[in-house]
């Protein structure tokens, strides 16, 4: 068998999991993380207490030089990225004997970018994924090592599937360590460049709720993919900032007639909302600066029928 020392480089909750799996088995001396990200500083100090794990609070300025003096101090064989921010230079992956390897949550080469999690919900994928690649000196480009897939449920929130596939995500590293602690060559495979999508990260566009232009599906799967990193979906009403954060879509038993982003009636579940094509939504719950309001606080804000959920 040969000796196994990781460090793990880590942005996101997605990361925990594989995290405390590595360090129970003594592998992981070392996690790294930006700087900035206090709140996930904050639960790893607390999570790894009474490890010997060492926390790296990577600074913007020279980070390269500060991952290259941290893998020589930890004697580091295996780079191992589970959502982060920094391309990793071709110098520093030299530095890992055993390999530097990112662990992509969503699959190759379809879901290449940012934040494969949020478009896998948006484009409303029966099954999601994720794939292990060799780091090469492109973004999400090197060889794939691994891919599994699991069901994406509709009614999945940004949050529930991260965890389902951070879950996923310890086995296939499990896997991968294997295989490398016997000495085996990782075997790994060119992506196809003709089914390659590279997805930029998401920009305030595309976190708002076109209500004259999505059907009523669209809107939940926005909704979703929305929940909770940016507390709900944004829309308008009455001037102010609305984020739907939890609707579904239901049967429509009468014929809608009112516009895109109406109040159609409201009951003990929420408020229903026409859609395009005589569809409708229920939303469930809200945030608005005063905070999270579920159904039966809406009518005391002004969400009645007959008023409107506009577009930005």
């Amino acid at each position: 068998m040969e000796e196994i020392r990781i460090m793990v480089l880590c942005s996101s909750r997605f990361g925990l999991p594989a995290i405390r799996e590595l360090s129970f088995y003594g592998i992981l001396p070392v996690v790294v993380v930006p700087a900035s990200n206090t709140e996930l500083i904050e639960e790893l100090d607390a999570g790894l207490a009474g490890s010997m794990v060492t926390i790296v609070q990577l600074a913007e300025k020279d980070y390269v030089a500060q991952l290259e003096e941290t893998m020589k101090l930890h004697r580091i064989t295996l780079g191992l990225i589970l959502n982060f921010p920094k391309k990793i230079p071709l110098t520093v992956q030299a530095l890992a004997p055993q390999g530097f390897y990112n662990v992509h949550p969503g699959p190759l080469p379809q879901y290449r970018g940012a934040d494969p999690v949020f478009m896998q919900i948006i484009n409303r994928e029966p099954l999601a994924g994720i794939s292990i690649h060799k780091l090469d000196e492109g973004f999400d480009s090197g060889e794939v090592v691994l891919t599994e897939m699991i069901r994406l449920d509709p009614r999945d929130t940004y949050g529930m599937l991260t965890t389902k596939l951070a879950a996923l995500a310890v086995k296939m590293v499990g896997i991968l360590i294997r295989i490398t602690a016997n000495g085996m060559r990782v075997p790994s495979k060119p992506q196809d460049s003709d089914l390659a999508r590279y997805y930029p990260r998401q920009l305030a566009a595309d976190i708002v709720i076109r209500w004259s232009q999505m059907e009523a599906g669209e809107i939940i799967a926005l909704v979703n993919a929305c929940n909770p990193w940016n507390k709900g979906a944004v829309t308008k009403f009455n001037d102010q900032i609305v984020r739907i954060v939890d609707a579904m879509q239901i049967e429509n038993d009468q014929e809608i007639k009112g516009f895109p982003g109406e109040i159609i009636s409201s009951d003990q579940r929420g408020i229903i909302v026409a859609a395009i094509n005589g569809e409708c939504i229920l939303v469930v719950s809200i945030y608005i600066e005063e905070g999270f309001l579920g159904a039966w606080r809406f009518a005391e804000n002004g969400f009645k029928e007959g008023t409107r959920f506009i577009e930005i």
